[in-house]
């Protein structure tokens, strides 16, 4: 990832909490989806766009989006070694 990109994915999530502090939920969702589109396994962009997806009574989506927090962290304790 160069540092263009990472710098707008950045900007994109800074939006998506202002909006959300601000009670833009729609804006918030907006900027979150783009977010998760350019870094699908940015689980705090997953966690604060099912607040944003809640907040607008869109319930199923905000819990496959807090679902999808879970499936990685199955994922990444499946490759984790035994201690």
């Amino acid at each position: 990832m160069t540092a263009v990109h990472t710098t707008y994915v950045d900007q994109l999530f800074q939006q998506g909490k202002e909006a959300i502090e601000a009670g833009a939920f729609e804006k918030a969702k907006d900027s979150y989806e783009e977010v998760i589109k350019l870094r699908h396994r940015c689980m705090e962009a997953w966690n604060n766009l099912g607040v944003a997806l809640c907040e607008l009574h869109q319930f199923r989506r905000s819990l496959e989006a807090y679902g999808k927090i879970n499936e990685d962290v199955r994922t990444t304790i499946a490759f984790l070694p035994d201690s």
